[in-house]
């Protein structure tokens, strides 16, 4: 039953990620603030992290960005993401005491 609700939680961050590279619905912090959220809480962990990341760059940037259907927005928007989500968390899963190194 666990590992069905991790599923649906790296199903439910990864839905959310992908909205706002592919149509900018959203706002990266929030995304963001509820992955780390959904982290700190256990219930995905860095390497589900990475693997979603590494999901949307191929799914959903990689494809668009050149022709026919160049839009470089989406890696603007991915990095955005990326940046929110990787710089902030610690190499264990947990987000970073007040938001900086220590």
């Amino acid at each position: 039953m666990l590992l069905d609700f991790n599923g649906w939680n790296y199903e439910r961050c990864k839905g959310q990620a992908v909205s706002y590279v592919a149509r900018g619905r959203g706002k990266p912090d929030r995304i963001a603030n509820s992955v780390r959220t959904t982290m700190a809480k256990g219930n995905l962990d860095r390497e589900s992290l990475e693997r979603m990341l590494g999901e949307i760059e191929s799914e959903t940037v990689r494809p668009f960005f050149g022709s026919p259907w160049n839009q470089p927005e989406r890696l603007d928007r991915f990095r955005a993401i990326k940046d929110g989500l990787v710089g902030e968390v610690t190499p264990s899963g947990k987000p970073r005491e007040g938001g900086s190194e220590q």
